[in-house]
């Protein structure tokens, strides 16, 4: 009895828990069926390795590495720089060139504009040059007021017109010199004044231009000079026969032939 309570009292030998295995399946999802037997799986005690790297541990590799990456960089910038300038220069040369087309276009719409025009509005400098002369031949005529009204207003007409065109007319004073661009002589004066060569001594008619173009030249009288041996003589010039100083100026038939003695 004794010896029974003894062993009761003796303490039992404790053992380390099993590991508990994880499940090959999950536990959360209900199971219908009979149950399965549960199957540890054995965990994979393979532990990655680490790829070698031949760089590692040799600093000239890795300085050789970025000197060729720097290098390559450097390449692909220069040709990028290339490739930007030439396109800048395909720019600036295509614009170059449609301005100098635009210039042209211009000039030559400008041109045809102006071989148009150009007939036209000389015919109606012409017409107004044919009523100015027609206005001057009414004179005092029965129902020359009423022609001269009438021939006025299509001069008016005509004039609005010219300048709708940027023509204007123009008139010389007495006195400006001649210029056979934009006036017409229509007869000289002779005159011994050198000052007054060349100039202009009356306008007969009025000129139309169109800027630094002429329309229909205005039509004038100019001085000529004379020749040096058409003019006139001073007062105190020697005249060709004079009798000053010669004895042949005087004629054979009025000389008198002195006493004899």
């Amino acid at each position: 009895m004794e010896n029974r309570e003894a062993e009761e009292d003796m303490p039992l030998p404790s053992f380390p828990p099993e590991p508990r295995q994880k499940a090959a399946y999950s536990t959360d999802a209900p199971v219908s069926g009979p149950r399965v037997a549960e199957t540890a799986v054995e965990p994979d005690h393979a532990e990655a390795v680490p790829e070698s790297n031949p760089v590692n541990g040799n600093p000239n590799a890795v300085a050789m590495d970025i000197q060729k990456s720097i290098d390559s960089l450097g390449k692909a910038m220069d040709q990028l720089q290339a490739l930007f300038s030439q396109r800048l220069q395909y720019d600036q040369t295509k614009e170059t060139v449609i301005d100098r087309q635009h210039q042209e276009l211009k000039a030559l719409r400008e041109g045809i504009k102006n071989d148009l025009l150009r007939p036209i509005l000389y015919d109606i400098a012409a017409e107004l040059d044919d009523i100015r002369q027609m206005k001057i031949g009414l004179g005092d005529q029965p129902g020359s007021q009423l022609a001269a009204e009438q021939l006025t207003n299509v001069e008016d007409v005509l004039k609005d017109i010219l300048n709708k065109n940027d023509v204007e007319q123009v008139s010389s004073q007495p006195g400006e010199p001649f210029q056979g661009k934009w006036q017409r002589m229509v007869k000289p004066v002779d005159t011994d004044d050198p000052n007054k060569h060349k100039t202009i001594a009356q306008s007969l008619a009025p000129g139309y231009r169109r800027g630094q173009e002429s329309v229909f030249k205005e039509r004038v009288i100019v001085y000529r000079l004379l020749p040096s041996s058409h003019r006139q003589h001073q007062p105190g010039d020697l005249d060709s026969n004079s009798s000053i100083g010669t004895d042949s100026a005087v004629p054979p038939e009025t000389q008198k032939s002195e006493p004899r003695a």
